[in-house]
């Protein structure tokens, strides 16, 4: 977390004001969550969240739920946004700027719930200084990058880990940023933990001894810092020259065949979240997803009994994969 003028932090390329008597521990809580990332591009100063703006609070607005869970509810009514949870809200009105009331009871909440909280408010305002939320995983390996696209449950933090161990690094787990420059679209890291059971642990020796100590994110779930667990192989960004959709097949083996580009584009919007929430956004977020496509082989990914067995079957294939890919494009 980087100081920047008192009273702002920066978390995510974000400057967030933030009241004193809870500064300091929030301070701590996004320093756990995500990756401090500055914005680079065409905008001429960072995003804001305001917690003591001294206007805040549309409550004439007509407001539509587009989502809510566990104590997190967000509405939107027009281009407005607002996001609540515990208590602390925020509305996003104007582009890049967010404004709400921070309240004690936000820790009262689930910690999955709290990262959520943030994790979309980033999302929204970044998407809005064109950098497109992925929910999507980043491996890199001798300067060729790999991007693991898919919804919860599909494999990608096996994959992810598996890499790791193999020598590998990587970006952040499940959620990453992606941003159009001029030579290349470049995946950033975003959140620093990944979410995991102890079922999970069992195939990965060396995260046991963290588990039990790790926070508890959700009912049989813990966050784990990837940078705790491999501070040498944790990098801030990444030129993918390859894409790939996992999914898991327990009755099968593991297997990766090429996909079609229309194929892909198609996979690729499904996994980014808002991308029609504002439709002065939607055009630029399109023409990123297809320089990507451009850019990137793209693969489907089966995960079989074998790499259930031996996830190092599935990083095997990979590196071959990367092999053929790395010429695609290069930094």
């Amino acid at each position: 977390m980087t100081l920047v003028s008192d009273p702002f932090v920066r978390a995510a390329g974000v400057q967030l004001r933030i009241p004193g008597t809870e500064r300091e521990v929030l301070v701590a809580f996004l320093d756990t969550m995500f990756r401090s990332q500055p914005i680079r591009g065409p905008m001429d100063k960072p995003a804001v969240i305001d917690f003591e703006a001294s206007e805040v609070g549309s409550a004439d607005q007509d407001w539509e739920e587009v989502h809510g869970a566990r104590g997190l509810t967000v509405r939107r009514a027009g281009a407005v946004f607002r996001l609540d949870c515990g208590g602390t809200f925020l509305e996003i009105a104007r582009p890049g700027q967010a404004a709400g009331r921070f309240s004690g009871c936000f820790w009262q909440q689930p910690l999955a719930t709290q990262r959520e909280f943030f994790l979309l408010a980033l999302l929204i305002l970044l998407h809005q200084h064109g950098q497109f939320g992925l929910h999507a995983n980043a491996v890199e390996r001798a300067g060729g990058s790999v991007l693991l696209v898919g919804p919860s449950g599909s494999g990608k933090t096996t994959l992810t880990i598996a890499c790791l161990e193999s020598g590998w690094a990587c970006l952040s787990d499940d959620a990453l940023l992606l941003e159009q420059r001029r030579d290349a679209v470049v995946a950033l890291a975003l959140r620093r933990g990944f979410a995991c059971d102890a079922s999970f642990v069992q195939r990965f020796p060396r995260l046991r001894a963290h588990f039990d100590k790790a926070p508890r994110l959700v009912e049989g779930k813990r966050l784990l810092r990837l940078d705790s667990l491999f501070p040498r192989q944790v990098v801030p960004d990444c030129i993918p020259c390859a894409i790939l959709f996992p999914r898991i097949d327990r009755g099968g083996l593991c297997e990766m065949s090429p996909m079609p580009a229309t194929e892909a584009l198609f996979g690729l919007i499904q996994q980014s979240p808002g991308i029609l929430a504002r439709l002065d956004t939607t055009r630029t977020q399109l023409e990123t997803l297809r320089r990507l496509v451009e850019q990137a082989h793209a693969y489907r990914v089966v995960l079989g009994t074998d790499a259930a067995r031996d996830p190092g079957v599935a990083v095997r294939q990979l590196e071959s994969v990367l092999g053929s890919s790395r010429g695609r494009h290069r930094r």
